[in-house]
């Protein structure tokens, strides 16, 4: 239980490195009650049969986001190139969700919704809520969670120190 992770805008930044970006794995998620898909995450999906980075918050609402639905919330990036070792941030400012690869911006939406909150809720590194699953196949190093969205000269300079 962590309810420093509760956030309102946020970044997320990490090392990935792996051989098989074809699988589906969570890199990180905190959820709102130990399922999946309850509050934010960071995963590897198919998406239209191509490998895809997913940026995925689920925002706060009155009832639950069907599955159906959940997509619509999505940040989705292709992953076309053969990753070995990347630094992803994503982040998320209240009104934009962006994901950088490697200090440079390669995908972004509008977004101003509200995120889910619950102090007991548990994160996942390298999978994903009940059942704990699909997990990532490769290195996830120096996880950082921040409480804003970090700024393109922050993120230049996380990437630059490696």
């Amino acid at each position: 239980m962590n309810e420093n992770l509760d956030l309102k805008k946020l970044s997320i930044s990490l090392w990935v490195k792996s051989s098989d970006f074809n699988r589906y794995g969570y890199l990180f998620e905190k959820t709102t009650n130990s399922y999946v898909n309850t509050q934010y995450s960071i995963f590897i999906s198919k998406v239209n049969n191509e490998s895809c980075l997913v940026w995925r918050t689920n925002p706060l609402s009155d009832n639950t986001i069907a599955i159906s639905d959940w997509s619509k919330e999505d940040l989705v990036l292709a992953i076309k190139d053969n990753f070995k070792k990347n630094n992803w941030h994503n982040t998320y400012d209240g009104k934009n969700k962006r994901i950088y690869i490697n200090g440079i911006l390669k995908a972004s939406m509008e977004y101003n919704k509200r995120l889910r909150e619950n102090k007991d809720g548990i994160s996942i590194i390298g999978a994903h809520g009940r059942p704990f699953n699909m997990f990532f196949k490769g290195g996830i190093r120096d996880l950082r969670i921040y409480k804003k969205a970090l700024d393109l000269k922050e993120i230049k300079e996380l990437y630059s120190r490696g």
